[in-house]
């Protein structure tokens, strides 16, 4: 028998030692939210259900077509009825987004540090309902394919272009990352080893490329009215927006939120509009203001995750009727990022 090389045995060691921060942030998102597999169906669900049996017509435009139509009727078709199957999804998904964002922190930050960053996604409190409410499903799959898009465009070779389909898939899981393209340009404008300068990177042709097919996008959601604001006016809407002082409360509450997080300061758990955490999201906009002043946090794309997290803040900020803690979740990426970036630059 041959034996194996030094050589090669210390190779395969250190590729499974560079698995264990991914399966960690995994296994923080499960121990979290692993009361979700116990959990049913909730209200909308079954809008999913009836759409996969026929019962309803199916969608048939890309508005969330992956989330609320595929998703289902894989799942349907796999699973049945057993909703403990499409929470496992639910939570798989979950665990292998805030993985993601492991690897994309590792590119720019030490491995504790990024570490600590995905975990503060993996088990944030605020993501309760997008782990237990199963047509919530769309929030971590747009910021998982949003996330590939990202690590995608940062290649140097042909597969960046792989940035385009990834970001149409993230489309069509929810529209929240329809301002990647922002974000995109931030990120490769922060990069500490390319030409470009920030205010050049809307030069690349991958990022035009991306800001052409968000501006087909909102060409097609308004003229789909898939909100029916046409039908019903912007106002009487569910989904009705406007640029009213409701803009800055939701930016307050959901900064707020996603500080707010030690359990013997929580008070309560509404989805609404929060004065009681106001202070808290004050707190957090004056914390990145002055984090702007340090060099060592510049570095580490301070920018860059400020911008990515108002990229994907900014569609749900003029929604006048719906403050969800589960709209937090791709913005909170970029405020991990910050975290990260804190803890690494300590």
């Amino acid at each position: 028998m041959l034996a194996h090389s030094p050589a090669r045995s210390a190779e395969s060691r250190g590729a499974a030692l560079r698995l264990l921060p991914g399966l960690a942030v995994a296994a923080a998102a499960v121990l979290v939210f692993r009361g979700a597999l116990g959990y049913g169906f909730s209200q909308d669900d079954f809008a999913g259900l009836a759409r996969a049996a026929g019962l309803l017509p199916r969608l048939a435009e890309p508005w969330r077509f992956l989330s609320h139509q595929a998703f289902f009727d894989v799942m349907r078709a796999a699973a049945g009825l057993d909703a403990r199957t499409y929470h496992l999804a639910s939570l798989a998904l979950h665990a292998a987004c805030a993985s993601l964002l492991y690897v994309f922190l590792r590119r720019r930050l030490g491995g504790p540090a990024a570490l600590a960053g995905a975990v503060f996604l993996a088990a944030h409190p605020a993501l309760y309902t997008a782990l237990y409410w199963i047509s919530a499903i769309g929030d971590p799959g747009a910021l998982l394919f949003a996330l590939a898009a990202l690590l995608a465009l940062l290649r140097r070779d042909r597969w960046r272009w792989a940035a385009l389909p990834l970001y149409a898939l993230a489309l069509m899981c929810k529209e929240s990352v329809l301002l990647l393209p922002v974000a995109a340009a931030a990120v490769l404008g922060s990069e500490p080893d390319r030409t470009p300068a920030g205010r050049r990177a809307w030069r690349d042709p991958a990022v035009l490329s991306l800001a052409l097919v968000a501006a087909a996008y909102v060409v097609y959601y308004f003229a789909a009215d898939v909100m029916g604001q046409h039908v019903r006016g912007a106002h009487a809407s569910p989904y009705g927006s406007g640029l009213s002082p409701a803009v800055a409360w939701n930016a307050l509450t959901y900064l707020g939120w996603s500080l707010d997080v030690p359990l013997p300061l929580v008070r309560s758990f509404s989805d609404a509009i929060d004065p009681a955490v106001y202070p808290w999201g004050a707190a957090a906009a004056l914390l990145w203001l002055a984090g702007l002043r340090s060099r060592a946090l510049r570095a580490r794309g301070w920018v860059a995750a400020g911008t990515l997290t108002l990229a994907f803040l900014a569609p749900v900020l003029p929604l006048e009727h719906h403050t969800y803690h589960y709209y937090l979740y791709a913005p909170l990426a970029g405020i991990a990022w910050c975290v990260a970036a804190a803890l690494d630059a300590a």
